[in-house]
């Protein structure tokens, strides 16, 4: 076979392909024509998939601390119920992009019946914190973690957030569940981050409390919306809980040390406090003796009337702004500049 028969072969094939998937569309397409969702029975749908346990309420939305906050949001379990119970929809996720430090997820959401399309990139970067490219399972688990993400973005964009917002909040009361499951859920929440690695200290800051019984069961959603960002990938175990401000117990042990050898160092004998009055009171009589110099006496003056020409002149010269501005801390050079300095304003007054 000649090269121009192999270059039909090729552009047929494409075209092949490209007319078996605008086929596929067009059955969708008439399918979703021909049986449209009622957004009631959609719904309900979608309540009863995502309550169908506490487990999988649980898992319906997400958690990150931002600023002080909790922001929450539908998380990619809950994206795939919508998407099943939606129906008529088209979702398709894949990487598109990776140039060896960041891979480009890529997601495009299709509602059949009204024709609204949406499509979202995702990055994720795949090098550790010395530059070092991450082996292929971890690359490969990336990957997985931002085409979801990508698809939740997708399927939110093209499905209305208002027609969800009390299906949330109904998801969210059967996860959290009642006073009841209250110390069993938090001791859970707690165990299951300290298995992580994930200190006390670290997990009462993201949610500001000083100890386990102060925990109630808004901060067990908070806690557990984080371990499903976790999961997803949306956000790391280092991230989700920073380092508190409190000393570790190496750190007070430094402390500790450090405050005893302040307490051992012997106080001063009465010789040295008085050799040391003796040099202060020296230094302050040579600063009354030095005489302000005549160019400071008379930029100090300008500055009064045009601070703005007596910075820009100082400037010129490489020396601060007058309010800064030390004269007994000046040698013959610094008081050079000054000069120069009075005779830069004078001149700009003068034009």
């Amino acid at each position: 076979m000649n090269y121009e028969n192999q270059q039909d072969v090729i552009v047929s094939s494409s075209q092949l392909l490209e007319s078996q998937t605008r086929g596929e569309i067009d059955v969708q397409i008439a399918t979703a024509k021909a049986y449209p969702r009622t957004v009631s029975l959609v719904t309900k749908k979608i309540l009863d998939l995502a309550t169908i346990s506490q487990d999988t309420a649980e898992s319906c939305w997400y958690t990150l601390p931002r600023g002080g906050k909790a922001i929450e949001g539908p998380s990619v379990r809950m994206a795939e119920i919508v998407a099943a119970s939606w129906g008529n929809l088209r979702v398709q996720s894949r990487v598109v992009g990776d140039d060896g430090k960041i891979i480009t997820c890529q997601a495009a959401c299709i509602d059949l019946e009204t024709n609204f399309a949406a499509q979202v990139e995702v990055k994720r970067r795949v090098t550790d914190k010395n530059g070092r490219r991450y082996n292929d399972d971890m690359i490969v688990t990336t990957s997985n973690a931002g085409c979801a993400i990508a698809f939740r973005n997708a399927v939110f964009k093209v499905v209305p957030g208002a027609l969800l917002k009390d299906v949330m909040g109904k998801v969210k009361q059967v996860a959290m569940g009642d006073e009841r499951t209250l110390q069993s859920k938090r001791d859970a929440a707690m165990a299951h981050f300290t298995g992580q690695g994930i200190s006390k200290e670290r997990i009462f800051g993201v949610i500001e409390k000083k100890d386990i019984e102060d925990i109630t069961l808004e901060d067990v959603a908070i806690l557990r919306g984080l371990a499903t960002a976790i999961g997803e990938g949306t956000t790391t175990l280092e991230d989700a809980f920073p380092h508190t401000s409190d000393p570790s117990e190496k750190g007070k042990k430094l402390h500790e040390e450090l405050s005893k050898r302040k307490s051992k160092k012997p106080e001063p004998t009465p010789e040295e406090i008085a050799e040391s009055d003796a040099k202060k009171e020296e230094l302050k009589a040579k600063l009354e003796q030095k005489q302000r110099p005549d160019a400071y006496v008379q930029l100090s003056t300008a500055y009064d009337v045009r601070p703005d020409i007596v910075d820009e002149s100082l400037g010129e010269v490489e020396l601060p702004c007058m309010l800064d501005l030390v004269w007994q801390d000046l040698d013959e050079s610094g008081i050079n500049k000054l000069k120069r300095a009075y005779a830069k304003y004078a001149k700009k007054i003068s034009e």
